[in-house]
């Protein structure tokens, strides 16, 4: 019943609206230059794509170099999106998960919005990601073989991220976010843009029992007991984007947005006991990408958005907790059924 529930909340919500400048006069669409940027914008653009979304969680002793990571299990679907001007719908089912996966890795829920608003002059990340079951994925640290039985499944760990990012264009004149993540639109030119913005984060981190398994102790002695951490953390960015035109049919875009901010931390351990981390700031740092062969109309993209907030201060220990998603897609760009009938009305008229 609760995948029934999961999977009907995932196809509404599924329906994503890719926020475009003709709803808010504030953004003109003619105000780019089109030597640099084509649009799609009278285009119905179907594709196919594999999403693997991404979130994980982490401890760092600084004085021992020592490192605690956790991530999900199976983070695989396949999907299917629309676009026509300024909406897209789309939705994907998660992919089934192998036995023997399972019990190396452990089982993972998950209930995962991402919304991406590429706007012309503003882009907009909204996250929304509950996990429960994770794995200690850097399990090579602790062990000098990868002949283990399993990845320290922790199926009791569950981890909540909610927060947006807002960031403006500087060039919108002549880069195009659209061009580089949405494709309703195409980078004739190379062009980049400096982007700053901002960011608010709530994180949470809830486990029956320490998250520190028995063979990393030694590394993490001052919280042996750590099993609740909540966070939020306020700030602004700073970084620079760029689309790389090598021919008519390969694009390049590569994005990086470091970011820093206030952070408060409350960590408790298992007796209920508060663990002071002794932090009051954090740096934030968020990466897109996007490799694009494209036609006129038919096209192959592999997409990236990612983010990671780490916490600074004096304490022996800093968290971290990550967000973002991966995406390839092939799709194809269609004369929109209301354009193909106004073609063969004035070719009629001509004929006539």
């Amino acid at each position: 019943m609760r995948r029934i529930i999961l999977l009907y909340v995932l196809l509404v919500f599924g329906y994503k609206v890719h926020a475009q400048e003709k709803l808010f006069s504030l953004f003109p669409s003619t105000e780019y230059d089109t030597s640099y940027i084509k649009s799609y914008y009278d285009k119905l653009i179907g594709n196919l794509y594999i999403p693997a979304k991404f979130v994980n969680f982490g401890v760092h002793s600084v004085d021992n170099n020592a490192f605690l990571n956790y991530e999900p299990n199976g983070r695989s679907a396949l999907g299917f999106e629309g676009s026509y001007k300024w909406l897209s719908a789309g939705f994907s089912f998660k992919l089934p998960i192998a036995d023997k996966s399972v019990q190396k890795y452990g089982h993972t829920e998950s209930f995962d919005l991402q919304f991406n608003f590429n706007l012309r002059r503003v882009v907009i990340d909204l996250y929304f990601q509950v996990y429960s079951g994770f794995y200690l994925s850097n399990m090579d640290d602790y062990f000098n073989s990868w002949n283990f039985e399993n990845h320290y499944p922790k199926t009791d760990l569950s981890v909540l991220n909610l927060g947006i990012m807002a960031n403006y264009v500087y060039n919108y004149k002549k880069f195009s976010y659209k061009a580089a993540l949405n494709l309703t639109e195409r980078q004739n030119k190379s062009a980049g843009s400096f982007i700053t913005g901002g960011y608010f984060f709530l994180n949470q981190m809830h486990s029956d029992s320490t998250i520190v398994p028995s063979f990393a102790a030694p590394y993490f002695q001052g919280i042996l007991g750590l099993q609740k951490i909540g966070t939020v953390n306020i700030g602004f960015l700073c970084g620079y984007t760029f689309t790389f035109v090598l021919n008519d049919n390969f694009f390049i875009n590569l994005g990086l947005t470091p970011g820093f901010g206030l952070y408060s931390i409350n960590a408790i351990d298992r007796a209920d006991y508060p663990i002071n981390f002794d932090v009051h700031s954090a740096i934030i740092l968020q990466t897109r990408f996007s490799f694009i062969y494209q036609k006129e109309r038919f096209f192959m993209a592999l997409i990236g958005v990612y983010g990671t907030q780490t916490s600074l201060g004096k304490s022996d220990y800093s968290v971290s907790f990550g967000h973002g998603h991966t995406k390839f897609s092939v799709g194809y760009r269609f004369d929109f059924p209301d354009r193909i009938l106004k073609y063969r009305k004035n070719k009629l008229k001509n004929n006539l």
